[in-house]
């Protein structure tokens, strides 16, 4: 019995020796901390943040492509009434103002009828003055319907005249704005038909104006939302070394082609003294 109290003591005091240790040895852990956190925080680099502000960048990109040159306007002219070739005033290359004479065409048939239409015109003009004054001064020593009889008779061979006047004038063959001749397809002595009752191949004369040039670029449809019109262009022909046009696009198609699947651009370009000829090819670099 002794002995089983003496071994209850001895281990209630190891117990408690026990505890005293770990208490220690606690205390010794939390004071090493502590002595160590200024150390540590002394050591600890605060980070540097560089503030920025946005900016609104540009980002632009060339498209380099081929663009051919076409006149500004081009006509083919075509004669509106038959006759013969009588004379040729302008040829090949001439330079030509608007209402320029270019030939002159003969045709018997029209200036007989205009020589009898002007005739019987005059007869009942004067038919009609006569009658009107008569009417006038003594409205008893006529009818109403014989005046207005007299009246549409003249009022009919007037415009028969007229309409006949009108086609010998035809028969000169103006310009119809100021170009360049660039084709003449008669001779003196031709004969010539009248184009609105037939459809000839070949053309009288063909004019182009070319003072300034239209340069056509056919886009592709990758590129049409990236082109507008008033955007800048620049443009070099081979055949005018060390010359550049700065322009910008004049217009566009708005439409693609669904063969080439492409959208047609025009550029013009002044050309006063057209040393860009109509048919040359050029490189187009557009700013996009």
């Amino acid at each position: 019995m002794k002995n089983k109290i003496l071994l209850i003591v001895l281990s209630a005091f190891v117990f408690s020796c026990n505890q005293e240790d770990k208490l220690e040895n606690n205390a010794t852990q939390e004071n090493a901390v502590s002595s160590e956190a200024p150390t540590q925080d002394s050591d600890v680099k605060t980070p540097i943040v560089k503030v920025v502000h946005p900016e609104i960048i540009n980002f632009t990109s060339n498209l380099k492509i081929i663009g051919n040159a076409i006149a500004n306007k081009e006509v083919d002219l075509f004669a509106m009434v038959s006759g013969e070739v009588v004379s040729i005033k302008k040829d090949i290359g001439d330079k030509v103002s608007k209402g320029d004479v270019l030939a002159v065409l003969q045709n018997p048939e029209l200036n007989g009828q205009l020589i009898m239409h002007k005739a019987e015109m005059e007869a009942n003009k004067s038919h009609y003055l006569r009658l009107d004054s008569v009417y006038e001064k003594t409205p008893e020593l006529t009818t109403m319907t014989d005046f207005e009889k007299v009246k549409a008779a003249y009022e009919i061979s007037k415009a028969k005249y007229e309409s006949t006047e009108k086609r010998d004038r035809l028969l000169t063959i103006r310009s119809p704005f100021s170009g360049i001749i660039t084709q003449r397809n008669i001779e003196v002595g031709d004969l010539v038909q009248n184009s609105l009752n037939s459809s000839p191949e070949t053309p009288l004369f063909k004019i182009m104006d070319i003072d300034v040039i239209r340069l056509v670029v056919d886009l592709p449809e990758t590129e049409v939302d990236n082109i507008s019109v008033g955007m800048n262009a620049k443009i070099v022909f081979s055949e005018l070394a060390g010359r550049e046009f700065n322009v910008k696009v004049s217009r566009m198609s708005n439409m693609v082609n669904n063969s080439s699947k492409t959208m047609e651009v025009q550029i013009d370009i002044p050309n006063r003294n057209n040393d860009i000829k109509a048919g040359m090819y050029a490189e187009v670099d557009l700013q996009l």
